[in-house]
């Protein structure tokens, strides 16, 4: 009987032995970092207390399908002259697929954070992300606007003619009117009237070259039996 527990006894220890080894195979831990810069390229100054966060992604599944988890690792603040720096423990985890760590920024305090051309991590290394955070600059803009027939008349700006919406407003009725939409600085801006008639969107470009004013003015025509 003593022979049979202590024989029981060690198959324990040695199972536990080996659930150790493969659990540390799979997860190793490397002592990395990332730091950079926090910029307005836009105005040549740099950004300060602009949040950075580090991020952990993998593959996973919601519900029925399949999707990207991420996990906010950390958090640092740019000092006075836009650096930022976050240590941080990379964990290399074999049992995750499309795993890595990477960079992530929003749009705070007034700043438009442009994704980063590079945001994966590597471990072990001391990787460099550079931030590229402008101040939106103002447009005032004086509109007289004709044959409006179909309203609202829609204006937005754009990054570029292919670009999503960065800005906009509607107004009804012709005459004078007064808007003010945000833009980017130092940018070849592009200002879109457009309305809608039977489904279908009617507009035209105008192009604006911005500079680094925080307020700037602007006056248009807008004849909407032109387009």
């Amino acid at each position: 009987m003593k022979n049979i527990i202590l024989l029981l006894v060690t198959f324990l220890l040695v199972e536990c032995r080996e659930t150790g080894s493969n659990d540390s195979s799979t997860q190793d831990i490397v002592k990395s970092s990332v730091s950079g810069k926090v910029y307005d390229y836009q105005r040549n100054i740099p950004v300060s207390n602009f949040p950075v966060k580090l991020f952990r992604q993998y593959s996973d599944f919601c519900g029925y399908m399949s999707c990207i988890k991420n996990e906010e690792i950390a958090t640092a603040y740019s000092d006075q002259n836009g650096n930022y720096i976050i240590n941080f423990n990379y964990i290399k985890d074999l049992t995750k697929k499309n795993y890595g760590y990477v960079i992530k920024v929003e749009n705070y305090s007034n700043h438009i954070a442009e994704n980063p051309q590079t945001t994966n991590i590597n471990p072990g290394n001391n990787n460099t992300v550079n931030i590229n955070a402008w101040e939106v600059v103002r447009l005032k803009i004086h509109l007289s606007i004709l044959n409006n027939n179909n309203p609202p008349l829609y204006i937005a700006t754009h990054l570029t003619t292919e670009s999503g919406t960065f800005n906009n407003t509607a107004v009804n009725g012709n005459g004078e009117q007064d808007i003010e939409l945000m833009a980017k600085p130092s940018w070849n801006m592009v200002l879109r009237f457009y309305y809608f008639l039977n489904n279908q969107i009617h507009f035209i470009d105008k192009q604006v070259n911005t500079n680094n004013d925080d307020v700037q003015n602007l006056n248009f025509t807008i004849d909407c039996a032109l387009f």
